[in-house]
């Protein structure tokens, strides 16, 4: 798989704390006293939980300067510069706070999420900690430790055992606490209890019906119990809810994939992009559905150059990069990438056949000879690699690889070693046997191997495709 289990967590840690951030916003325990300002403060808060943090911030600002200098108010300022990853000014705010009053739970409690955006979970633990000293029933640190544990380093069954401890004494204090019942189903999805896990986002969700992270979370759960509707339905309600959110429309697009509509899983990965262009996962799932299902290929090409400019080490764009470049007729980038593909995956001895026929094209006979000539030591002597190799060189064997290919009964081996004829009749002139071979292979309608989308697409460009 292209990402793991929880890597929404990993990424910066932004997902964990966005997800905290939102549950704290919702039952966020100070509210002003003042009435004529309490639709005011709602109004905020349900800006921050929007993403509409700089709007907050201008309401904010607007306020009576005696109103905004109330302790409870302070908080709310810097859980708004919080929201807008404005970190050192919500931290000197809530720091003034507690220089005022030591045991304020609720400025330590932000201050904690401040700390979290730091990564400074050494300093976060000890502050959850001290919460929980000062007010032993303070809900929101025991499950919010519970989450550091879970997502921390360490064995996962010590992680799980710990966090499982924090999240039941959250629960034990209050049942509806969004924050345990999410991390508890996330810990049965771990162990592979879909049926508890779901029961918990259940729960969960009911506690914050507008937070899009459980619903993505518990679409997860959905599918693995095979519930693909419900999955689906749960992903479309954390893009309405989060429409700038990266990973629902991966998750979404991903499931789309699952159940073969490719149209609308293209959609969502471009959408993806458009939220973060700077993850390689959409482009490679896009680049994916375009080489597999579109004849586009400098807009494959592309998505394939720019996947690899995030994440060069992600060699499975080679192959399709070489393809693509072979099929255009640049050469010269075929063997590039089919080279690279070649370092990867080592007994795949099309690729040196590829590169052998890229030089030929290219007008490069010779290196073309004594490159083959070098790598065809490295081919199995029974194998159809070896036997097509040899064709390649003396190309007078034609009956011979001919006879081969007629014997052999498995069908994508066959259509590949057809492939290689109608190539070697090509550069010979041969146009008439050439163009027999290379549509029967085109026609097979057999995916998932280079000589078939070459083919395919050799044969469209042929009949004046562009």
């Amino acid at each position: 798989m292209i990402r793991t289990a929880g890597s929404k967590q990993n990424a910066g840690n932004n997902y964990f704390f966005l997800f905290i951030l939102l549950i704290v916003l919702s039952s966020c325990a100070t509210r002003p006293l003042v009435t004529p300002a309490v639709e005011m403060y709602d109004r905020m808060i349900n800006d921050i939980k929007l993403g509409n943090g700089e709007k907050a911030l201008k309401d904010f600002e607007d306020l009576p300067e005696g109103f905004k200098k109330r302790a409870d108010n302070q908080i709310l300022h810097a859980k708004i510069l919080i929201s807008l990853k404005r970190l050192k000014e919500a931290e000197n705010i809530l720091s003034a706070v507690i220089k005022d009053n030591s045991d304020n739970t609720d400025a330590l409690y932000s201050l904690s999420m401040v700390y979290g955006y730091q990564n400074r979970i050494k300093a976060q633990k000890l502050i959850l900690k001290k919460i929980i000293k000062i007010d032993p029933r303070y809900t929101a640190a025991y499950s919010s430790l519970g989450q550091l544990y879970l997502y921390g380093s360490g064995p996962a069954e010590d992680k799980i055992k710990q966090a499982s401890v924090f999240f039941n004494r959250a629960l034990d204090l209050d049942s509806e606490n969004t924050q345990a019942l999410s991390g508890m189903a996330f810990i049965n999805k771990k162990k592979k209890k879909y049926t508890e896990s779901l029961g918990f986002y259940n729960r969960a969700v009911k506690t914050d019906v507008k937070n899009p992270y459980i619903y993505l979370d518990r679409a997860s759960v959905k599918k693995q119990l095979n519930d693909t509707k419900g999955a689906l339905e749960d992903l479309n309600t954390a893009v309405t809810l989060a429409p700038g959110y990266y990973w629902s429309y991966i998750d979404r697009g991903i499931l789309y994939l699952d159940i073969n509509r490719t149209e609308p899983a293209l959609k969502d990965f471009n959408s993806a992009i458009k939220a973060d262009s700077s993850d390689f996962v959409a482009y490679a799932y896009k680049a994916g559905i375009l080489y597999s299902t579109t004849s586009l290929l400098d807009e494959t090409i592309e998505t394939y150059r720019k996947l690899i400019s995030l994440k060069p080490e992600y060699y499975f764009a080679y192959p399709p990069l070489g393809v693509l470049y072979f099929i255009k007729g640049k050469w010269e980038e075929s063997i590039r990438f089919f080279k690279k593909a070649y370092t990867y995956e080592t007994e795949e001895f099309a690729y040196p056949l590829l590169i052998t026929l890229a030089y030929r094209y290219a007008g490069e006979k010779d290196r073309a000879e004594k490159y083959l000539e070098k790598e065809i030591v490295n081919f199995p002597r029974n194998s159809w690699y070896y036997q097509t190799a040899r064709f390649l060189l003396n190309p007078m064997r034609d009956g011979f690889i001919i006879q081969r290919a007629d014997k052999e009964s498995n069908r994508p081996v066959r259509e590949r070693i057809l492939f290689y004829i109608a190539s070697q009749y090509r550069l010979m002139k041969r146009f008439s046997s050439a163009s027999t071979y290379l549509l029967e292979v085109a026609d097979s309608g057999l995916k998932g191997k280079p000589e078939f989308k070459i083919a395919r697409e050799q044969i469209r460009l042929r009949k004046g495709g562009s």
